[in-house]
């Protein structure tokens, strides 16, 4: 049974700081699931785990069910990145567009390498068979000047969908 909720440290507007949280309990800011594993060892929690992942922080869960899949109890990913979105989104850009994305992306203060953290969750292991749930807004706040946000909807759309679908049974 599942009886405590553990706080995350999340700053407003900015992306999830995995170096920096990494950084205080004494893990090398390298892969994201062995910054999972540092962050639930520093709470005292055992398993299994509820994981909740918001935007990248989707991708980061992502991999750490599908590397820890025996801690995991379910998953809920809100608005969460998909693994294949910098491929498909890359479908409807102009080579200028995306090298604009990149340079933005890459610019995050944390250093963390995003387009590689894509790559790592396509390259992990399939899922477990979990309880699953996907949040999404269904309409984004707003894309880049010049991204067709009918076009960019419909894309996060399908690819929430296909979220749910990762394991039998997820809505």
């Amino acid at each position: 049974m599942l009886t405590r909720t553990i706080p995350t440290v999340h700053r407003v507007g900015a992306l999830l700081s995995l170096a920096a949280l990494a950084l205080a309990v004494g893990c090398a800011p390298t892969e994201e699931s062995t910054i999972g594993s540092a962050l639930l060892m520093a709470a005292h929690e055992d398993p299994p785990y509820v994981l909740v992942g918001f935007s990248f922080g989707g991708l980061v869960t992502q991999l750490y069910a599908s590397s820890h899949s025996a801690e995991i109890a379910g998953m809920v990913l809100v608005d969460s990145n998909h693994p294949d979105e910098v491929e498909k989104f890359a479908t409807e850009l102009t080579a200028a567009q995306i090298e604009e994305d990149h340079e933005f992306v890459n610019s995050n203060e944390e250093g963390v390498d995003v387009f590689a953290s894509f790559k790592e969750v396509q390259g992990a292991p399939p899922l477990p068979d979990l309880p699953l749930v996907v949040v999404t807004a269904g309409i984004s706040e707003g894309w880049p000047p010049g991204w067709d946000a009918k076009v960019f909807d419909r894309l996060r759309a399908e690819q929430q969908a296909d979220l749910a679908r990762l394991v039998p049974g997820g809505t």
